[in-house]
């Protein structure tokens, strides 16, 4: 069966053309009519397998040098061959050694079966069918002069015989020329030329409608009489004013005979003036509210006893039907100025180191945690990301979105914000934690708070991470499908963690 490198070899030695495409997200190179992963790893190995991504990235940079290619491989994110496999590598690729020394080939690597290409190239897109050839107008006028020619004279039309005259030849003439000119077909220009330009124009006829042309007048509409009625009413404004500054006493008494008119009982002007929607007071015969409050009341000068019995009533007023007891709300609790009390967050808080050496910072924290996904601080940085105090990261669980709040400078926070801490991502040194509550002592913060460190896979870990209480997550340089893995490992514990230590904040 045929593997990976033999059939790389195959195309390259050939200088076969391999195509890449992408079925479900995923990279394949097609060899043909056979299919592999880009990241399916080959039997050739110095010390880990080399994967066929590598293999064809250095054949494609064959002609450059070294250097150039480790950096290229470098910023392309893909595993660099080494100056001392080079030689041999590109030897056994181009076709001009037969086999790889058995050093660089480990047999025991299990086979990978090809896929049929068929099954994720994408389907053929068929061309639509060619366009009707549009209409020439030339071919209709050279047409129309055909069949329009002018009609022989009579004397030169002669006849067919005894029966078939030159009167009836011309009669024939003219009868093949009308069912000629019946049987071509009738174009789009045509009709619009046998239709009428009036009627086409009123058939599409739509009223344009402002709000000027809305408030037009259609028709012989006079409304001359609402000018007439405007002016008297101005007339009448005018007189007041002018007789209001020929006879000021008479004003001043106008206005106290209104204040005396005023200072009438409502029910005697009630039977003076009839009905008034503006006295309606004189309609409520009981004076008490629905929650039997008496707005004449006063507990001015009263004593408990005398506010259980009813309140006490103003001088000069009668005593007060007897009330049901009222529960009187106590005001003891209630901060000073009427204020309500201020509502503690629920969002829980996650710190990450500020050193931009650690593998999460506030630069890709949000890669990291939300999209599951490994994007170094350096490339963040290359993308001009901008470096915030704070970020919040949307956690999707069930159909339902926890946003958790992401810092890097934990000196900001006061009481209430250390409570909502429930992660914290471990650089390595021990000054990290310098002035952090409990003293800055990484043992005790790690019982208080589930603590988290990123490293990669291929080197030392810290030596105090290795001895602290510190859930451990592994990141691959290349082989970004085992992120989401890796990374769902912190939201397990931190969750786990909140359940059981913080349950009042949102997880």
């Amino acid at each position: 069966m045929a593997d990976p490198l033999t059939t790389l070899r195959d195309f390259t030695s050939q200088n076969r053309t391999i195509k890449e495409i992408i079925h479900n997200d995923e990279s394949y190179y097609i060899f043909g009519d056979m299919a592999y992963p880009k990241l399916v790893d080959t039997n050739l190995t110095p010390n880990e397998f080399y994967n066929l991504e590598a293999l064809l990235f250095l054949w494609n940079r064959r002609d450059i040098n070294h250097t150039n290619y480790v950096k290229e491989a470098a910023g392309a994110n893909v595993r660099a061959i080494t100056r001392i496999d080079r030689k041999e590598i590109m030897d056994y690729l181009s076709g001009n050694r037969d086999e790889i020394p058995s050093n660089h080939i480990n047999l025991s690597a299990p086979p990978v079966a090809p896929i049929p290409a068929r099954s994720i190239m994408p389907e053929e897109v068929h061309e639509p069918a060619a366009k009707r050839p549009a209409y020439d107008h030339k071919e209709k006028e050279k047409l129309n002069q055909l069949l329009n020619r002018g009609d022989k004279e009579m004397s030169e039309l002669r006849p067919l015989g005894n029966n078939i005259t030159s009167e009836k030849v011309a009669e024939l003439r003219k009868k093949r020329q009308n069912n000629l000119k019946r049987n071509i077909a009738q174009t789009a220009d045509d009709e619009l030329k046998s239709t009428s330009n009036l009627q086409l124009g009123k058939m599409n006829e739509r009223v344009y409608k402002t709000s000027e042309n809305v408030m037009l007048a259609l028709g012989n509409r006079d409304f001359s009489r609402v000018l007439e009625i405007l002016d008297r009413v101005k007339q009448k404004e005018q007189d007041a004013r002018s007789k209001a500054v020929e006879h000021p006493q008479h004003n001043s008494s106008s206005a106290a005979s209104a204040r005396a008119i005023a200072a009438v009982q409502p029910s005697q002007r009630k039977n003076a003036a009839g009905y008034s929607r503006y006295d309606q007071e004189i309609f409520v015969k009981d004076k008490n509210t629905d929650f039997l409050i008496d707005g004449e009341m006063s507990f001015v000068g009263s004593n408990l006893n005398a506010i259980q019995q009813g309140g006490v009533k103003k001088p000069g007023m009668p005593p007060p039907a007897a009330q049901p007891l009222r529960h009187i709300p106590s005001v003891h609790n209630q901060p000073a100025g009427g204020q309500k009390p201020k509502r503690s967050s629920r969002t829980p808080i996650i710190i990450v180191p500020g050193a931009l050496t650690s593998l999460i910072t506030i630069y890709n924290a949000k890669d990291i945690l939300e999209d599951m996904k490994f994007v170094s601080t350096e490339e963040k940085r290359a993308q001009k990301a901008q470096r915030e105090p704070t970020i919040l990261v949307n956690r999707k669980k069930e159909g339902n979105t926890v946003q958790y709040r992401v810092i890097d400078d934990p000196t900001r926070l006061n009481e209430e914000d250390w409570d909502r801490i429930v992660g914290v991502f471990v650089h390595g040194p021990a000054w990290q934690f310098k002035g952090w509550k409990w003293g800055g002592n990484p043992v005790q913060i790690f019982s208080q708070i589930q603590a988290f460190h990123l490293y990669f896979d291929d080197m030392k870990m810290e030596p105090n991470v290795a001895k602290w209480n510190v859930e451990k997550i592994p990141v691959a340089r290349t082989k970004r499908y085992l992120d989401k893995a890796n990374f769902m490992r912190i939201w397990e514990k931190l969750e786990s963690h909140i359940m059981k230590n913080k349950p009042q904040l949102r997880f």
